[in-house]
């Protein structure tokens, strides 16, 4: 393979990165056309300017190995990892350094769509280029702290499919955006907040009418806690039962997660509550330690309770009723979400049609949106937002 002739093969914990086909060839003096190709790809899908041989070579560096997941898990200088990581990286910056002189189209790309590094990534890039080799290990060290490895390093959101999936173009909401909710939001983030100082906090239960802003919150969270290390995992009621192998799985990656469930519910029938409830708490492993559960809900109670049964047949109907409650009873944290009254509602409605830059007078739109909230979908933030959709349509 091409990477042998580059003294590649010296790598171990490195060593996946070194058998990556375009890494192995794009040399300085490398004409292959179908990796070029490949490198214009990746950077106009993912927005990469500057010198792509090395912006891919760092990717790779900033991937999921021994040394990233070491990071995390609180390497020090004294494990004979470091020691070999550090004597790695040296090589493999003394071999891409010279990239950086590459010029052409392919050193200097400009992208139709251009997304620009982050701060971290953007510190050792510089390092590369003024040839600052120690700071350059002890800046990946912190870039893997703060940031996490591959797909984790870039975005907050992901999926959970059979597999993880990245979200790659995630609704990026902000606690700002979301007017009316001071108390749900200072309950949430003082719970985020302190399970990402490893302080032992509750899953937490949203529950309330539509449209009132308990997806919202959620997303809102994974932004405003991204730089400190936070990541969701969004989880389908469908897929309930699979919760157990994202609960195998976050112990390995390092980073904090919290497992999003919008709109939980459960019909009688259902067997997921139990194994929902289950690992909630109760099984005979614990939940890990950088792992939180949100779920959203329009009801206080997940599983379904019928009037019929509070006088049914059933001898111990107390204790069955107990059972339906028990699974709400697992969130340690439960965060009401109630429709806003008029005023409220107007709140909403002002605050999203100044952030749109409508040209409207107050009382005007006052006016349209208590008459959208009659013949419409009700006072909600969801319903507000609708509004302003539609007032910004017949506007233009």
């Amino acid at each position: 393979m091409e990477y042998q002739e580059h003294g590649f093969t010296k790598f171990i914990i490195y060593r996946e990165i070194c058998k990556d086909p375009v890494f192995g060839g794009v040399r300085q003096d490398a004409d292959n056309r179908e990796l070029l190709a490949f490198l214009v790809q990746w950077a106009e899908t993912e927005g990469i300017a500057g010198n792509l041989r090395l912006r891919y070579a760092l990717r790779l560096l900033l991937g999921d190995h021994l040394f990233s997941r070491g990071v995390l898990k609180g390497l020090t200088a004294k494990s004979s990892l470091y020691q070999m990581a550090k004597e790695e990286t040296e090589q493999f910056f003394a071999l891409i350094y010279p990239w950086q002189e590459i010029d052409g189209v392919f050193g200097d790309y400009a992208p139709s769509r251009v997304k620009a590094p982050c701060r971290e990534e953007a510190v050792l890039l510089e390092d590369i280029k003024s040839k600052n080799q120690a700071a350059f290990f002890d800046h990946l060290m912190e870039f893997y702290r703060r940031r996490g490895y591959g797909d984790f390093a870039f975005t907050p959101f992901f999926r959970w499919r059979g597999g993880l999936e990245t979200v790659t173009d995630p609704d990026l909401v902000t606690m700002e955006q979301l007017i009316g909710c001071a108390d749900q939001k200072a309950a949430l983030i003082r719970n985020t907040a302190a399970f990402l100082e490893g302080k032992r906090c509750n899953n937490a239960l949203l529950y309330g009418e539509r449209g009132t802003g308990k997806s919202s919150m959620v997303k809102a969270l994974g932004t405003l806690f991204f730089q400190q290390g936070l990541r969701l995992i969004e989880l389908d009621k469908s897929d309930i039962m699979t919760l157990g192998e994202i609960v195998a799985f976050v112990p390995k990656a390092g980073l904090k997660f919290i497992v999003f469930i919008d709109d939980l519910s459960f019909d009688n029938e259902a067997s997921e509550y139990r194994e929902f409830k289950r690992i909630l708490e109760g099984s005979l492993y614990r939940q890990p330690d950088n792992l939180l559960i949100y779920a959203t809900s329009n009801r206080r109670h997940l599983l379904k309770e019928y009037w019929h049964e509070r006088a049914g047949e059933d001898v111990n109907v107390r204790e069955s009723r107990d059972e339906k409650l028990s699974l709400s009873s697992r969130f340690g944290l439960t965060v009401a979400f109630l429709s806003p009254d008029q005023e409220g509602f107007l709140d909403i409605v002002y605050d999203v049609a100044v952030r749109r830059g409508l040209a409207i007078d107050r009382e005007t739109l006052k006016n349209a949106a208590l008459q959208w909230e009659k013949w419409q979908h009700g006072r909600s933030g969801r319903s507000a937002v609708q509004f302003v959709n539609d007032l910004e349509t017949r506007l233009s």
